[in-house]
């Protein structure tokens, strides 16, 4: 099998590919990349490519397609909309154009647990919707509408993942924020915030995208998750056992926090504004019973055993 993979140098990508070096024995990947690069895995092929048609498919001989190439949310909010519409959207139905002219007969679309909503505090299936309010969310869900609503040959399927936090290896963002603030023993002030939350490791996910091409199952939208939500609190414990750190905690009342928080969302210099507040302190969990029922198969990895892989070794 043939399989093109877009979005192949960001997180999720580059995870994506040791994972596939090391549990597919017979499978090739044509990478999409803006820049020459070369692997040592003659299973992988680096192409370059701005625009895509049937043809192009085609001339690859390629079978499956896993489309990770999105704008991330900006926690800063600095990203103009057009962007996020540009990418999320119109690369998406570009993309899948080429998928239904072509002779592939799998289309993998990465979504975001955010295109149920952003105000969720916890999700029941994928029919459980909210309205998304932010770029981000809004173009990803128009994406994940555009490929439902298209009359889908009988030869073809797709999937449409909507995966939550996503932790792995080398991970960016709060996750390698709160690490650091670990490393250093800096005490958590937001202990008082009780919370649970749900997460995805990076190599559950990439089973999850092996064992769709393997298996061939009949089209889906799933929102994705690990089985174990946790409290952050006590990811700051695991990740400080790691680390071989004492877990510091303590509580500020949430009023004094979130006064700090509005004012971190405009001066660039207080380290904590509204988005990363929600994001360490909200709860959101994703009821995992559909996924299990829909996949066939178990995730191999659970939060509380791996999510201390996002610790530099």
């Amino acid at each position: 099998m043939n399989i093109l993979l877009t979005g192949a140098t960001g997180f999720v990508g580059q995870n994506f590919l040791k994972y596939f070096v090391v549990h597919n024995e017979s499978d090739h990947i044509y990478a999409v990349t803006r820049s020459k690069r070369e692997t040592d895995s003659k299973r992988i092929t680096w192409i370059m490519h701005s625009e895509y048609t049937a043809s192009i498919l085609d001339s690859y001989k390629i079978d499956a397609i896993i489309h990770l190439a999105g704008k991330a949310h900006d926690t800063q909010n600095t990203t103009e909309s057009e962007e996020y519409y540009k990418v999320n959207f119109e690369l998406t139905k570009q993309i899948f154009d080429a998928f239904i002219g072509s002779n592939a007969s799998t289309f993998i679309f990465l979504s975001t647990i955010k295109a149920v909503g952003d105000d969720k505090t916890y999700v029941h299936n994928a029919e459980d919707l909210g309205e998304p309010t932010t770029p981000y969310a809004k173009t990803k869900r128009e994406a994940e509408k555009y490929i439902q609503n298209y009359p889908l040959p009988s030869t073809k399927r797709h999937y449409i993942l909507r995966p939550c936090l996503i932790y792995g290896p080398d991970v960016k963002g709060n996750l390698a924020e709160l690490v650091k603030y670990i490393e250093k023993e800096t005490p958590y002030p937001l202990a008082a915030f009780h919370n649970k939350r749900s997460y995805l490791s990076v190599e559950n996910l990439s089973h999850i995208f092996l064992k769709l091409l393997e298996q061939k199952r009949p089209s889906f939208t799933l929102n994705i998750s690990n089985e174990d939500a946790i409290s952050t609190v006590e990811l700051i414990e695991i990740i400080a056992q790691k680390l071989h750190k004492k877990a510091r905690t303590f509580s500020i009342p949430e009023s004094i926090v979130r006064l700090l928080a509005k004012m971190g969302d405009k001066f660039s210099f207080i380290p904590l504004n509204s988005e990363k507040l929600k994001k360490l302190t909200d709860s959101f969990v994703v009821d995992t019973g559909e996924m299990n029922k829909k996949l066939g198969f178990e995730l191999p990895h659970k939060t509380r055993e791996n999510i201390s892989s996002i610790v530099d070794e």
